[in-house]
C-alpha cells in the first residue's frame, strides 16, 4: 500500500503523541472538584513527558508498519527504547483520568478502558497499540452520554 507509511506515522503522531496529552487535559477541563483537578494535573504532566517523548521517537527514528493476522503492527527500528517505551507512562496518562474525576459514569469508562486494553494485551499483545485505540474510538462514544447532562458526585 503506497500511503501505509504516511499514514502510520499519522496515526502514531496522534494515538502515541496528541492523545496522552489531550485525554488528561480533556478530563481535567471538564472536573468541578479542585482536588481533583490537582490530582488529574499530575496526570497531565506525565501526559506531557509522555508523549513528547513518544512523539520524538516517531518522528525521528523509523518504524516498520506490517499488517500481521489482520492487524496493523508498528515496528520501531534504532533509537532509544527504555525507559518510557514500556507503557506504563501512557498507561497512567490514558487509563487513570476517568477515575480521578467526579463526573458520574467516568469511573465506569476507566473501567471500560481497563478491560479494552486488557482484552488488546491479552488476545493481540503484538497489536496492542492498534486494537487498543481501536477498542478507546469505539468507547469514545461514551464520552457523548457522560457528558451531554452532567452529574458531579464527591
Amino acid at each position: 500500500l503506497p500511503f501505509r507509511q504516511t499514514f502510520g506515522y499519522m496515526y502514531l503522531i496522534l494515538a502515541q503523541s496528541f492523545l496522552p496529552m489531550f485525554f488528561p487535559f480533556s478530563v481535567w477541563l471538564i472536573e468541578k472538584h479542585k482536588p481533583r483537578q490537582y490530582l488529574l494535573a499530575g496526570t497531565m504532566i506525565i501526559g506531557l513527558v509522555i508523549g513528547s517523548y513518544l512523539g520524538f521517537q516517531v518522528s525521528s527514528f523509523p518504524i516498520k508498519i506490517e499488517t500481521i493476522q489482520k492487524h496493523m503492527v508498528y515496528i520501531p527500528h534504532g533509537g532509544p527504547v527504555k525507559p518510557f517505551n514500556n507503557g506504563v507512562l501512557y498507561f497512567l496518562a490514558t487509563a487513570i483520568p476517568p477515575f480521578l474525576s467526579s463526573m458520574r459514569g467516568m469511573i465506569a469508562f476507566g473501567f471500560f478502558i481497563l478491560t479494552s486494553f486488557s482484552l488488546s494485551v491479552l488476545f493481540f499483545p503484538d497489536a496492542v497499540i492498534s486494537v487498543w485505540c481501536y477498542f478507546a474510538a469505539i468507547l469514545s462514544l461514551i464520552i457523548y452520554l457522560i457528558i451531554r447532562k452532567p452529574v458531579y458526585v464527591v
